[in-house]
């Protein structure tokens, strides 16, 4: 009897020994293939399969265009069909979900993609469901197939899913809108976009690339609110105007996107999101200093936040917001020409410097340059990073730039001429950030004899604005020397008496070149100074009054101050000051 029980102890250590050995030549053979993609019918997938199964996970599609009325599916298939068709114009994500802790590697290694196509993957771990979300991008493949191989492992590896499961996509294409305002049809309608028009032009053109259900559009539209009254005119089955009505001309946003829509066929059109602003005009008007006297020159949209004023005083360049997040932001730049009033539309960049060249034939708005009629001219900066520029006697050109290298903050070069030839100095400086990470304008600025600038210097990058000093740089030696500590910009004045320095936590200084106080304006900040008047007596600043726009002329010497209605636009060659004002 004692025997047969050691017998039976001693068979059932080799029985566990033997498994113990399985189960590690197991995980070496997995770690060997992971990062490859699994092939049916190997030995992996065979071992795989002698494995205890999981429960097949759960899948489920979602489309960007789904909404509450009805889906973007056409079809909901059957379990065992798994086939869904879907847009080609939206982003498509694929979940699967397992019941158990899944060893996401291997389950990449068995994803299959058939025929390739872009996509992004992502883990989610919520209660009981460990999830694999694949983004699949807009595509115009008609089928697509995707899924996971047998073979796929827990985090143990002790369990494995037994066949494989796949779904398919079928892609029809979707029908979809583009608008934009009828003066400008250029001008396409971005989703996410501001877009500014006065009452009498408060118009939208929708264009259609299929025949729409006319009755669901109209369905869309009974859903705006009572006081934002609009028109619908079809000019085709595929093309509609929308004309808006504000209630008493007031100030009215309204943001265009509309559920339900259908083509003929039923299906849903994909709307982006745009915001329309309707906004009364407002002048630009010219004002004498010596006098006092304001002219009207041209009504303007009352969307814009600012502008620069052509040396001769007949155009401007204007710009408004085009869209924005926290403190980034992206601007439309506009060209005014003030005698036969043609508005032109220039481009669209983050915040840019405008600058004109002293003829007025021409306008830099951050890298591009157009000239007097909005041509998009040639220039050898169209592929710059250009993050600040001043245009200094003899039209030369001083600006700074970025570089993306792999460093957290990029170094800023900084270019000049000097002797017809171009200057480098690299690694000049790091980009300035504003205390929610976004970038700041970094403006240098010559002297009247364009033998020095006046420039930005941040020396510590990940410090942010606190090492911001201004210098005056020797373009000749290269040479530098500290006009202040702690600032963000400056502003040469013309005949080179003075310099105008925004500071690092508020105030406004003007000092000599050689760094003498003159006087201090502490409740200014850098983002309020605008430039210097012709004869370098006022300094020009845009200053915000609860809601209203002033434009200020600080007298350098003794600080007199000076206040006007408006945004300020600048000074012509004549000394006129131009403004905007309701």
């Amino acid at each position: 009897m004692r025997s047969k029980l050691l017998t039976l102890v001693y068979v059932a250590l080799i029985l566990f020994l033997s498994a113990c050995a399985g189960q590690d030549n197991s995980a070496r053979t997995s770690d060997s293939t992971a990062g490859s993609e699994a092939v049916p019918n190997t030995l992996e997938d065979i071992k795989s399969e002698t494995l205890p199964s999981i429960a097949l996970p759960q899948i489920s599609v979602d489309d960007s265009r789904k909404n509450e009325d009805s889906g973007w599916i056409v079809a909901i298939p059957e379990e065992e069909d798994c086939v869904y068709q879907v847009s080609n114009d939206n982003n498509v994500w694929v979940t699967f979900s397992f019941k158990e802790q899944m060893d996401e590697a291997d389950v990449l290694d068995h994803l299959v993609i058939e025929p390739t196509t872009k996509i992004t993957t992502d883990w989610s771990d919520r209660g009981y469901r460990h999830s694999l979300r694949v983004r699949v991008s807009p595509s115009t493949v008609n089928s697509l197939e995707i899924g996971l191989r047998a073979g796929a492992k827990n985090t143990n590896g002790t369990r494995a899913l037994s066949k494989d499961i796949m779904v398919t996509l079928e892609r029809f294409p979707a029908s979809s809108v583009v608008m934009h305002l009828p003066q400008y049809p250029s001008l396409k309608m971005e989703e996410y976009g501001f877009y500014w028009a006065s009452p009498k032009d408060a118009e939208v053109i929708m264009e259609f690339t299929k025949p729409i259900d006319k009755e669901s559009l109209a369905q869309a539209l009974t859903k705006m609110e009572e006081q934002k009254k609009c028109k619908l005119t079809w000019l085709n089955d595929k093309k509609a105007m929308l004309k808006f009505i504000p209630p008493g001309g007031e100030p009215t946003t309204y943001d265009l996107v509309f559920e339900g829509v259908k083509d003929e066929d039923g299906v849903l059109v994909s709307f982006p999101f745009h915001s329309l602003k309707v906004t009364p005009d407002v002048q630009v008007k010219a004002l004498n200093l010596a006098t006092e006297k304001q002219t009207e020159i041209i009504s303007v949209s009352g969307g814009y936040e600012g502008g620069v004023v052509s040396p001769g005083g007949s155009s401007a360049v204007f710009w408004e917001l085009g869209c924005g997040v926290g403190d980034a932001f992206v601007y439309r730049y506009w060209l005014h020409d003030f005698t036969s009033g043609d508005k032109v539309f220039l481009t669209e960049s983050g915040s840019s410097s405008v600058k004109w060249f002293s003829k007025g034939d021409r306008v830099q708005v951050g890298n591009k340059i157009f000239s007097a009629q909005g041509e998009n001219l040639k220039n050898p900066f169209k592929e710059k990073h250009i993050i600040g520029f001043d245009i200094g006697p003899d039209d030369r050109l001083a600006y700074v730039s970025w570089d993306e290298q792999e460093e957290k903050k990029p170094n800023v070069d900084l270019f000049y001429r000097w002797d017809g030839e171009w200057q480098i100095i690299e690694s000049f400086s790091y980009q300035l950030f504003n205390s929610n990470g976004f970038f700041l304008p970094m403006d240098p600025s010559y002297d009247p004899f364009g033998k020095k600038l006046a420039v930005v210097k941040n020396t510590a990058g990940d410090a942010q604005m606190g090492t911001a000093d201004v210098i005056l740089l020797d373009l000749k030696t290269k040479e530098e020397s500290l006009l202040k500590e702690h600032a963000l910009n400056v502003f040469w004045s013309p005949h080179g008496d003075y310099l105008a320095v925004g500071k690092v936590g508020g105030g406004i200084e003007i000092l000599t070149p050689t760094g003498d106080l003159i006087l201090e304006l502490p409740d200014h900040r850098y983002w309020d100074i605008v430039g210097w008047t012709p004869a370098g007596q006022y300094l020009i600043l845009k200053k915000q009054e609860e809601t209203k726009w002033i434009t200020q002329l600080i007298e350098a010497k003794n600080g007199n101050k000076k206040e006007f209605p408006g945004i300020p636009l600048g000074i012509d060659s004549d000394g006129l000051v131009y403004l905007i004002s309701e």
